[in-house]
């Protein structure tokens, strides 16, 4: 009998996108996907008032 590959459990995702979930192994993959695709939302969140703050 010969064993031609080993079955490894899967790696879990070290690095996980707030915004839509998506998962990256690499931190700089993460960093490229925020800057890419969700620098628009974090400039709205950090103009944005907390809303819980504001309403009474």
């Amino acid at each position: 009998m010969r064993i031609v590959g080993m079955i490894l459990p899967p790696e879990e995702p070290a690095y996980i996108c707030p915004h839509c979930g998506k998962n990256y192994k690499s931190e700089a993959a993460f960093a490229k996907h925020l800057q890419d695709k969700h620098t628009e939302a974090e400039q709205l969140e950090a103009k944005q008032p907390e809303a819980a703050d504001t309403e009474a």
